[in-house]
């Protein structure tokens, strides 16, 4: 999570950035980190931090907790585990939305990091073009190529998410797919990010 919050800190932008942060009551020391970094930057730093873990009660954490409190122009994810490399990512990112208001969303290339003996696989993404370029929703559903820790998307997108949508084992797809039925995307051939792959996860191979 150091790495994680790292990442977002080393950002340089034009534009001023808040970094929320939720944690569903993880029992491995993770919120007296986040407690250490929200006192170290108070004015850029939020915490929403749960005591009983609410994803196990069926309850959408993001949904319900999170995403009422923001109201930036732009919303940037980034799970625990992985982390951003460049400090320039926010802000290439936001020029590609702010050139084109069709745009539904925005992604990048990724480095693979495996860990704890998780299999290698020699390409994990396969995109459907090369380089710099724009994508629709049916590039997504043949072969999902970018990664959530990679999304910069309109802030009134996310929201307008059906309430009766169902929770899926990956919901960032759902998500994924939800975005790009209102505009299509745009891929950056650069790897501003690492993924984790290790064996506590559930991204599907």
């Amino acid at each position: 999570i150091g790495q994680a919050m790292d990442g977002f800190l080393m950002q340089q932008t034009d534009f001023p950035f808040d970094i929320w942060v939720h944690d569903d009551a993880s029992p491995d020391g993770t919120q007296q980190i986040l407690r250490e970094y929200a006192r170290a930057h108070p004015d850029k730093i939020h915490l929403v931090l749960q005591s009983e873990n609410q994803f196990s009660r069926g309850i959408k954490p993001l949904t319900q907790h999170l995403f009422p409190r923001l109201t930036s122009k732009y919303l940037a994810f980034c799970e625990g585990d992985d982390y951003w490399i460049d400090p320039g990512k926010l802000q290439r990112q936001a020029m590609a939305l702010q050139a084109d208001a069709t745009l539904s969303l925005c992604v990048h290339d990724v480095q693979m990091r495996y860990e704890d003996g998780v299999p290698v696989k020699e390409q994990f993404y396969q995109k459907p073009k090369t380089g710099d370029f724009e994508f629709e929703f049916m590039d997504q559903l043949r072969q999902p190529f970018f990664s959530t820790a990679t999304l910069m998307t309109r802030r009134e997108l996310v929201l307008a998410q059906p309430k009766n949508f169902k929770s899926t084992a990956v919901g960032d797809l759902q998500l994924f797919f939800h975005l790009l039925s209102r505009g299509n995307g745009f891929y950056l051939d650069q790897a501003m990010t690492v993924k984790r792959r290790n064996p506590g996860g559930i991204t599907l191979d």
